[in-house]
């Protein structure tokens, strides 16, 4: 898994087992207060 910074936002790249690469955008655990919106 890889974790990438961008502002206020954080994109983390998940490899599934077929080989597909999941982005997920999560806006950052420190501009909302520890929660993490899915």
């Amino acid at each position: 898994m890889e974790v990438e910074s961008k502002g206020r936002w954080r994109v983390l790249t998940v490899t599934e087992r077929d080989g597909r690469e999941v982005a997920l955008l999560l806006q950052s655990i420190e501009s909302e207060g520890g929660h993490v919106w899915p």
